[in-house]
Parts: structure tokens; C-alpha cells; sequence
């Protein structure tokens, strides 16, 4: 199936055939591994319209509230974006297979409502694709090493 694959370590944009490395030094018995992407765009966007259509639904439920709350993060739209992320993280497997817990309700939803992490958001819901980038093992965004 076209997609990703294991590859060699190089740094660089990632491009199809291209391997791409990524380092995770502050995970516990991490150190680095190498993606290759070994399909080109119309066989990725084949490959996620195969997804089953929960997956869609889910993902369309979500951006439709992360709109509004980006527009507007005010308590309604912070609450029911708390709301869908809490049961799409859940259906999803968030607190099985060793994955995260999805936080309290609450939690989640005062996190959403601070204007850092909305400003933070925000930034990155304007950002494309070609904007997100891995150089060197470390990762960029606009050309700029992230910390």
C-alpha cells in the first residue's frame, strides 16, 4: 500500500521517496527514526478516501467547531469543541494500547479557553503545509527550528 515506509536518515523537506528523520530526545528510550514517503499526492488522498466513514465524519465535526472556536473562543464554542474532542479522542482509542487519557472535560475546556494556547491555534490553523517541515531532525515551522 503507497504511503510510508522506513528508510534511510536524511534531513530535508519531505518529498515522495524522500526519507525524512525525526528525533524525539525527550520521549523515555527514544532516539531518532527515518520516514519515507513512497506515494505521491493523489495516492495519499486515495488512501485516506478509504478511510472508514466515522473517520470522515468525525474529522468534519471537529474542523467545523475548531472553526467557530477559532473565530471565537468563547465559552459555548469552547465547551462543545471540549465536547467532540473528548468523544473523537475516545472512539479513536485515546486511554487504550498505552495512548494517552483524554483529560477532564473541564480541564480541556479551561486549556481552550486561555488565550495563549487559542493565539497558538490560531497560528497554526493559518499555516500550509509546506509551512511544517522537519530540517536536521528538528522541526520548523515557516523555516524556523521549533523547540
Amino acid at each position: 500500500m503507497p504511503g510510508v515506509a522506513p528508510g534511510n536518515t536524511q534531513g530535508g523537506a519531505a518529498f515522495p521517496g524522500h526519507t525524512q528523520e525525526v528525533e524525539s530526545p525527550n520521549l523515555p528510550g527514544s532516539g531518532s527514526m527515518s520516514l519515507v514517503i513512497t506515494a505521491d499526492a493523489e495516492q495519499i488522498c486515495v488512501a485516506i478516501a478509504q478511510f472508514p466513514a466515522n473517520y470522515h465524519r468525525d474529522y468534519e465535526n471537529v474542523r467545523g467547531l475548531a472553526a467557530a472556536y477559532l473565530a471565537s473562543p468563547n465559552r459555548e464554542n469552547t465547551r462543545a469543541l471540549a465536547q467532540m474532542l473528548t468523544r473523537v479522542l475516545r472512539d479513536w482509542g485515546a486511554g487504550r494500547r498505552r495512548a494517552a487519557f483524554v483529560q477532564k472535560m473541564d480541564v480541556l475546556q479551561t486549556s481552550l479557553q486561555a488565550p495563549e494556547l487559542h493565539e497558538r491555534l490560531r497560528y497554526f490553523a493559518d499555516l500550509s503545509v509546506e509551512g511544517l517541515s522537519i530540517r536536521g531532525g528538528r522541526r520548523a515551522v515557516n523555516g524556523q527550528q521549533s523547540h
